[in-house]
């Protein structure tokens, strides 16, 4: 997902842009803002179970019996 970057504003929005079309501007820009942060909340919500998962296997092993 990182390799993938975050998403860029699409031809759609582009041609608002260069129109002046400020509704649809508008909107364009804040379906890009909505992906961009699902995106950052999908990549780290992944980071973050991960690293959880870790954690719990590793305190679920336990102490190993001494001898």
């Amino acid at each position: 997902m990182l390799a993938f970057g975050a998403p860029e504003p699409s031809v759609p929005l582009q041609a608002a842009r260069a129109l002046g079309d400020d509704l649809t501007t508008s909107t364009l820009e804040g379906n890009l803002k909505r992906k961009q942060t699902s995106r950052v909340v999908l990549i780290t919500s992944i980071f973050v179970g991960s690293g959880l998962m870790t954690f719990i296997a590793f305190a679920s092993m336990g102490k190993s019996p001494q001898k």
